[in-house]
């Protein structure tokens, strides 16, 4: 047996004896409900839903500060402190804009560059078509040009794509929800019809 096998079938074992304890150690607030948060345990999905409901939170309302959207958060069940929140408006890209009345408010940053513009014209050129399947988007496009399509909607940062995988004049869109899927066929369809 070599000597990579072995270190193989040694970490392979030794992984085998590792055993996860049950979510039951999850930390303790003062109301003495357990929670996760950010942990091995299924904290991806947590952080996830919360910021997909911090985006909801500033799309509703005119949040200035971040003990505002720390407070929302918890009003809605997410036991949140400052420093989550500061984390997730930076991982979020939110900025602060002007409003109306010349307050501020949390917004996600959309940056107009002449990028923009290019990847616009990427899918006016390229497009063919496009359907839905569920909360699937497939999109047609001219021979050779999928992969440009599909970086040009990862760089435009439509918050409904998940992810996207394009082939030869096929380009598969992951969308978070069907509903979403009929939103970005509007959104492609009017930057399509300029």
């Amino acid at each position: 047996m070599t000597y990579a096998l072995r270190i193989f079938f040694i970490i392979w074992y030794n992984y085998k004896q590792i055993t996860i304890p049950p979510p039951r150690f999850g930390l303790l607030d003062t109301s003495g409900k357990r929670h996760l948060g950010d942990t091995i345990f299924g904290g991806t999905d947590m952080r996830i839903s919360r910021q997909n409901k911090i985006l909801e939170l500033i799309e509703t309302y005119e949040i200035e500060t971040q003990e505002e959207l720390a407070e929302y958060l918890n009003k809605e069940g997410y036991n949140v402190t400052q420093a989550t929140v500061s984390r997730d408006i930076r991982e979020l890209k939110l900025s602060k804009i002007q409003t109306e009345n010349g307050r501020q408010k949390y917004a996600v940053f959309h940056p107009q560059t002449a990028f923009n513009d290019k990847y616009i014209r990427i899918l006016h050129d390229s497009f063919l078509s496009m359907d839905m399947a569920q909360n699937i988007l497939v999109i047609k496009t001219v021979s050779g040009m999928a992969m440009a399509v599909g970086a040009a909607l990862d760089s435009l940062h439509f918050g409904e794509i998940v992810g996207c995988i394009a082939g030869d004049d096929t380009v598969m869109c992951a969308v978070r929800t069907v509903d979403d899927t009929i939103v970005l066929m509007d959104k492609i369809k009017k930057l399509i019809a300029g």
